[in-house]
């Protein structure tokens, strides 16, 4: 018995926590030296003291109550705050057990006390931490979860629980498939759920979902775009889930999908609208302009040949009109394209000069270039808009000046390897343009004066077009103007520069596209310093005229005829091949486009797969004026394209080439 008191007191000597001993009435009997550690008070101090009169009056409540409900025959646990000799409250943990006579009463108890303020401390904070971080994720626009191999949810956030419309304590500690099975939600999304939770967690590697349904318990569908992390504790492996709500955005891109679809359809009856009007507008005016220069070449005395004059005029007049309105709009639409071919610089501007002084010359007006000698030979551009543009500039600088000379210039900006830069000046002694009116000069329906317009006429457009020109080719354009003193526009065009073989990289596959001076379109065309030899029409040919339009059709029997070419006419596709069928010898093919019955695509098609017929050259007369349809046109297996309004210098040149004679 003395040994096991030594032993006990041995314990209570060198023991950290505080060993008590207490009365039936709770009162200290015996207290452990430790307790000056723990309190800072000596073990004598508490002797006879009740253990209440340290404790926090508002756990001594707690305490009662508890003791109340636990089995005073086993171990009672309580946490409470006890204080110390400085006054101050600590948190402490007391396991207390009675201890018994022989007949089972309680005669006193011992109590093992030990100090816990830090653990508490500590579990404040984390507790502070949870109840922070349950906030943020509560509070966050996304779902937030995380869930084991089994599909069970180990946490969920308040956004989810509002989705869903069940409450967080019925989602968290239950399995996905419960869940789904008790508020009779899609069970197959559960599914779908925990296999890409699984996956997650087996391969540990992030997963993204961007788009997954997701159905709420009011059976409302919505999209959500997931990410599913997987991470680890005690080495145990989880899925955690953050899921955004797309569905807004998703109905926004089916609408903008809807929007763009639309606007696709929008863009193609533009487009069809624009080619429709070209061949609308442009094929009656073509046989107004076709009439009057037959009717020029008549018989007529001094005022019938002004007034046809006159009327040729303003039907020229007209077609620009409807020319650049067409321009602008395809431009507008983002329909036009740089098609490139291999230009003789030299050359182009010669002849373009040549042909643009016919009109200077009638205002007596001369036209002067100067051209740098350092400029290569050959070069790689879109002849086509390039030539447009000079068209437009010089036009201008003819239309507004009444005497002197105008000047083009051109000159080589600069040389980078197998680039160059090219600066055209076009300069007149015109009427000039203020210089409050220069910034807004190229926008479109613009001219420098109102008073403009009654005197020299025109759309305004022609600079306009001039400039989106220029600049769809990558270059710059800048005008510099005053009022009576004339106009002086310049840009500059990067192009590329031919090697010494006139070659550049892939040129041999691309087809040649460009719409020359007169109007016309070859495959491989032919630069006009090309040799071709021409010979004398030695026997009589025969032309097929395939045109629904009578007058057009008129002009071009009037025209073959004019050459002694023999023709035959049929109004539309069907015809023109049923004729072919029939004849022995047809030496060419004036084509139309649009026409009722069979069109000149369908035709075409027909005739170059037909092994008899496919030796026969097809010119296509088209009031289709736009790139693109010249493009299909060639593709189609036309050999040579001309536009309405047919003129008889156009056409008969593009028999010349496509036949290989001299008219």
């Amino acid at each position: 018995m003395n040994d096991t008191k030594k032993e006990c007191e041995y314990l209570m000597d060198i023991t950290t926590d505080i060993i008590s001993f207490h009365d039936k009435d709770r009162k200290f009997t015996k207290v452990s030296n430790s307790v000056f550690k723990v309190l800072g008070y000596r073990a004598e101090e508490l002797i006879g003291k009740d253990p209440y009169s340290f404790i926090h009056p508002d756990d001594i409540e707690k305490m009662a109550k508890k003791l109340h409900t636990t089995n005073k025959d086993s171990e009672m646990i309580y946490e409470y705050r006890m204080r110390n000799k400085k006054g101050e409250y600590i948190w402490v943990e007391s396991k207390i057990n009675p201890i018994f006579n022989e007949n089972r009463e309680i005669i006193s108890m011992v109590s093992i006390t030990r100090d816990i303020t830090k653990i508490r401390k500590m579990e404040n904070e984390i507790k502070e931490q949870y109840i922070l971080i349950r906030k943020i994720i509560d509070n966050a626009p996304a779902f937030i979860f995380a869930k084991d191999k089994e599909g069970k949810f180990l946490i969920a956030n308040k956004t989810l629980s509002d989705y869903y419309g069940i409450p967080i304590e019925k989602i968290e500690n239950f399995k996905i498939e419960d869940i789904y099975e008790k508020y009779n939600l899609n069970l197959e999304e559960a599914e779908e759920y925990l296999k890409s939770d699984i996956e997650v967690i087996e391969t540990k590697i992030e997963k993204y979902i961007p788009l997954e349904s997701f159905t709420t318990i009011k059976q409302d569908k919505r999209w959500l775009e997931v990410r599913k992390i997987p991470f680890e504790i005690s080495g145990k492996v989880y899925s955690l889930g953050i899921a955004i709500d797309v569905t807004e955005r998703k109905e926004k891109e089916e609408e903008l999908k809807k929007a763009i679809e639309e606007a696709k359809k929008a863009d193609k009856a533009k487009s069809l609208f624009l080619a429709n009007m070209s061949h609308e507008l442009r094929t009656p005016l073509g046989g107004v302009i076709g009439m009057l220069e037959i009717l020029e070449i008549t018989e007529l005395d001094e005022k019938q040949m002004k007034f046809v004059k006159m009327g040729k005029n303003s039907a020229e007049n007209l077609l620009e009109i409807v020319n650049d309105i067409l321009d602008i709009s395809r431009m507008e639409a983002g329909k036009v394209e740089i098609n490139k071919t291999e230009i003789e610089i030299k050359s182009f501007f010669e002849n373009l000069i040549e042909f643009l002084s016919i009109n200077a010359n009638k205002k007596g007006l001369e036209l002067l270039l100067d051209f740098d000698k350092a400029l290569p030979k050959q070069i790689m551009a879109d002849e086509g808009k390039i030539r447009q543009i000079l068209t437009n500039l010089i036009g201008n600088s003819i239309k507004f000046t009444d005497d002197g000379v105008i000047n083009i210039k051109v000159k080589k900006e600069y040389i980078i390897d197998n680039k160059m830069g090219i600066e055209i000046k076009v300069k007149d002694s015109g009427i000039g343009i203020e210089k409050s009116k220069i910034d807004k000069i190229f926008e479109p329906f613009t001219q420098g004066d109102s008073s403009y317009n009654k005197r020299y006429k025109g759309t305004g457009l022609g600079l306009s077009i001039s400039k989106k020109l220029v600049e769809l080719m990558g270059g710059r354009i800048f005008i510099n103007s005053e009022k009576g003193k004339g106009t002086e526009i310049t840009f500059i065009l990067p192009l590329e520069i031919l090697n010494k073989n006139n070659e550049i990289e892939d040129i041999s596959d691309e087809l040649d596209k460009n719409i020359d001076e007169e109007n016309a379109v070859m495959k491989n065309n032919k630069t006009k310093n090309d040799k071709m030899k021409l010979e004398e029409i030695k026997e009589e040919k025969i032309v097929l005229i395939v045109e629904d339009n009578v007058i057009n059709a008129h002009l071009l029997e009037y025209l073959m005829k004019k050459i002694n070419f023999k023709t035959i006419t049929a109004t539309n596709g069907k015809i023109a091949i049923e004729i072919l069928e029939k004849m022995e010898k047809i030496d060419l093919i004036l084509m139309d486009i649009q026409m009722p019955v069979m069109n000149g695509y369908e035709a075409t098609k027909i005739i170059k797969n037909d092994s008899k017929l496919n030796k026969i050259p097809i010119i296509a007369v088209t009031a289709y004026a736009r790139e693109e349809e010249i493009e299909k046109i060639l593709e189609a297996g036309m050999e040579l394209c001309i536009t309405k309004p047919v003129g008889k210098e156009h056409l008969y040149k593009a028999i010349e080439k496509i036949l290989g004679i001299k008219i």
